[in-house]
C-alpha cells in the first residue's frame, strides 16, 4: 500500500517538470517568469525543482505565466492519486 504523501511528492516533481519544460520550450528564462508573477527568481527555481507546492490560486497564476493548461495539471495529479488509491 502506497502512502498518499509519496504520491504527492512524485506528482509535485512531475508537475514541476512540466512547467520547466514548457518554459524552456517557450525560450523564457526563470527571471522572466518571476518578474511576471511578482516573485523572486529563487521562488521559481524552487518550484521548478519540485520543492515548493502551490496554493490553488497560485496554481492558476503559474499556469497563466507559463502557458500551461490547468486541466493538464489536474489530470497529472489525478493519475498519481488514482494510482495510490488502487494500491490500498
Amino acid at each position: 500500500m502506497g502512502s498518499p504523501r509519496a504520491g504527492l511528492e512524485k506528482a509535485r516533481k512531475e508537475v514541476a517538470c512540466l512547467f520547466k519544460e514548457t518554459r524552456e520550450k517557450a525560450g523564457k528564462a526563470q527571471h522572466q517568469i518571476a518578474d511576471y508573477l511578482g516573485v523572486d527568481r529563487p521562488t521559481v527555481s524552487t518550484f521548478e525543482r519540485g520543492m515548493r507546492s502551490l496554493r490553488v490560486e497560485e496554481l492558476f497564476e503559474y499556469c497563466w505565466a507559463y502557458g500551461v493548461d490547468v486541466q493538464k495539471v489536474i489530470d497529472l495529479l489525478n493519475v498519481h492519486f488514482s494510482r495510490s488509491d488502487q494500491r490500498e
